[in-house]
């Protein structure tokens, strides 16, 4: 039997089955599966033809993805603003006409000095539906769940990204970049627009319903009840508290150790230069990592939904393991292993970092703009990140260096995420049913006012 509450208004709200939130899910998965997937892994096959069509190095094509960087440090901070206050069809629907409208830029760019601004907005608008808009929504939309949804939503970026590589390859191969470009701009248009306009809701209440619940928690009556309350802190506390710049500092962490994923190629190359004897090409490492990314994902997001510090700790436990492998077996069977557990690793950034937020930021409005603001530190740290590991390999070493650093990294993100967990339980927690909690003992019972800024 559907579960049944009042809202402030007076009307029913209902716990119904999984199927009542599949649509949002879809929403999500549409998100990542297209424009995402294409922004993050299907833009590398346009260079060499940008490149040719401008007379250029591809290096100074690429450069619209260090704007881009910039760009989505500020999106980030704007789009978490904008979906605490406003209406999330808009911005989802905002969003993805302008992921459709820097394609068709770059289709009719002419000079590079296009590629670069239509090439860092595409970023700056891109990234943000997976990074926020699909966290903000499923937040809200799942009580329980809602670490595995968000690993299979981060995974569908994979799984886009190795169609929409094959679907450019061919276009451009048949018609040339340009169409390519446009075939991007429409794909995008007819799958995702009409799920914005017309399936999004900001809140669950908006369909009259409440958070998801799994049938576990709803045969509990106690857990059931609870599960029907959501909690949300104050934005102005939370900023002044080590939680906050914690949580970002984590994120930029995160994406400077998996910054080293472009350089699997390069130094699978050094080994066989030196004349060592090795089991899988660059390019077949980079495969690996790339496929164990859509499994990973999903697995350390159901993890988290126990606890996101333990799925943090088994997560850099084989990225830790992974660097070892590649470091110092680089020619056993271990190497193809390494790269199992790298692509494991990488769901730190884009399933665990979001739920390392909630964790910290609660499922309310706060969330949004607190995590938007992370953001914004986690892409300043990260925006200069790819000449970092090359620079070392090259000046510093070699790849052993390199490895080592990493390692340290991934040691120190799992003691700044316990501090963020640790310092973010002394922030004020005001609850749905009105009580106000602070160090887990309750400071006020039965309010209905909202915290300042919530």
């Amino acid at each position: 039997m559907s579960q049944v509450v009042k809202n402030s208004g007076g009307g029913e709200l209902q716990a119904k089955g999984l199927g009542s939130y599949v649509p949002i899910l879809i929403c999500c998965l549409a998100f990542a599966f297209v424009p995402s997937a294409m922004q993050s892994g299907a833009l590398g096959i346009f260079l060499p033809e940008l490149a040719k069509a401008f007379n250029t190095a591809g290096s100074t094509i690429s450069f619209y993805i260090t704007l881009g960087n910039l760009a989505v440090a500020v999106s980030s901070l704007l789009v978490g603003q904008l979906l605490a206050k406003f209406d999330a069809r808009i911005i989802a629907s905002t969003l993805v006409v302008l992921v459709a409208v820097c394609f068709f830029g770059m289709s009719a760019a002419t000079a590079v000095w296009q590629i670069w601004i239509f090439g860092a907005l595409l970023t700056a608008t891109a990234v943000p539906l997976n990074m926020l808009v699909n966290p903000t929504l499923i937040n809200r939309w799942f009580k329980d769940r809602a670490g595995f949804f968000i690993g299979m939503s981060s995974a569908f970026i994979g799984l886009g990204s190795i169609l929409f590589l094959q679907v450019g390859n061919y276009v451009i191969a048949t018609l040339g970049y340009q169409m390519a470009y446009i075939t991007y701009a429409v794909v995008v248009l007819v799958i995702c627009l009409p799920l914005a306009l017309f399936v999004v809701r900001s809140h669950p209440e908006d369909r009259g319903l409440l958070p998801y619940t799994s049938p576990k928690t709803k045969s509990n009556p106690e857990q059931a009840e609870k599960s029907n309350i959501t909690w949300n802190i104050d934005v102005n506390k939370a900023m002044k508290n080590p939680a906050f710049w914690l949580v970002g500092i984590v994120g930029g962490f995160f994406g400077m150790a998996l910054l080293i994923n472009p350089q699997w190629p390069t130094y699978i190359n050094t080994l066989t230069d030196a004349g060592l004897t090795v089991l899988v090409t660059g390019a077949v490492f980079a495969s690996i990592v790339s496929g164990s990314q859509v499994v990973g994902k999903i697995v350390m997001g159901g993890i988290a939904d126990s606890s996101p510090m333990k799925a943090i700790l088994f997560a850099s436990t084989l990225g830790v393991i992974s660097m070892l492998m590649v470091w110092l077996a680089p020619t056993t069977f271990v190497l193809p292993l390494g790269a199992v557990f790298f692509g494991f690793y990488f769901s730190v950034s884009g399933v665990l970092l979001p739920l390392l937020a909630r964790a910290v930021f609660g499922t309310g409005e706060a969330y949004s703009v607190l995590y938007g603001r992370a953001l914004l530190i986690t892409k300043l740290m990260t925006a200069p990140g790819a000449v970092i590991w090359p620079l070392v390999a090259e000046n510093f070493g070699g790849f052993g260096v390199a490895f080592a650093c990493i390692i340290c990294l991934i040691v120190i993100c799992c003691v700044l995420a316990f501090l963020a967990l640790k310092f973010g339980s002394k922030l004020p927690r005001y609850y749905s049913d009105g009580r106000v909690e602070e160090n887990g003992v309750v400071k006020q019972e039965a309010t209905k006012e909202k915290p300042a800024n919530a």
